[in-house]
């Protein structure tokens, strides 16, 4: 099955969550995290989302799956642990609907990887569906050598980018040569080469301020 990976922006989003059981909850607690407004269609409920829907953090339909439960969805979970359900899910939604089968992936037109996240780093890990157990040991893996620091790492590189790219005048040369230093081991691993490279920056944009000015 050939795929295309993407990064999807889903804060403010409807999803439909189809399913109230261990698997659900973990479709559902990464869907809240990405900012999603989230509803779960299922006659019952875990613990676990049962406590979110009384904290207000989704909204729980206590019922039989029906077609019209998609209506409006951006996405859609199917994680009902009944292949029938499963598969009603699938034929019901539109064709610009997003969906995920959890126990089929190719019945839906999109998978979810194992994954990490670093701050703004994020590592995704994919089988298309043959493994989530071996992808969430590469996922793991990988893990061990992208630690915490890289949270604030992230968000140098992003300050790098945002004066390099648009708050500076400077020639492609020049930009690549930043964003390559950005991102060079000796900046990755050393806070004085982050410093270092800010206050060039800054004194570009001195050089620049002074040249607008005459």
């Amino acid at each position: 099955m050939d795929t295309y990976p993407i990064t999807l922006h889903i804060s403010g989003k409807t999803a439909v969550v189809i399913g109230g059981g261990s698997v659900a909850r973990r479709k559902i607690q990464r869907l809240l995290k990405s900012g999603a407004v989230v509803k779960v269609v299922s006659p019952d409920v875990c613990r676990e989302v049962y406590e979110l829907h009384e904290q207000g953090q989704l909204e729980w339909q206590q019922k039989l799956f029906e077609p019209a439960d998609l209506d409006g969805a951006f996405i859609i979970m199917a994680a009902s642990g009944n292949s029938e359900v499963n598969e009603l899910v699938a034929s019901a939604a539109a064709p610009h609907q997003l969906v995920n089968i959890a126990d089929d992936p190719h019945a839906g037109n999109f998978h979810v990887p194992a994954s990490l996240n670093r701050g703004k780093l994020s590592i995704s890990v994919a089988t298309e569906g043959a493994s989530p157990i071996l992808a969430r040991k590469v996922r793991d893996e990988i893990a061990d050598h992208f630690g915490h620091e890289f949270t604030e790492y992230m968000e140098f590189l992003e300050t790098v980018r945002k004066k390099t790219v648009h708050e500076l005048s400077l020639s492609s040369d020049l930009k690549k040569y930043v964003l390559e230093q950005a991102a060079s081991n000796e900046c990755r691993n050393s806070e004085v080469a982050r410093q270092s490279l800010l206050f060039y920056l800054h004194l570009l944009s001195l050089v620049e301020s002074s040249a607008h000015s005459v």
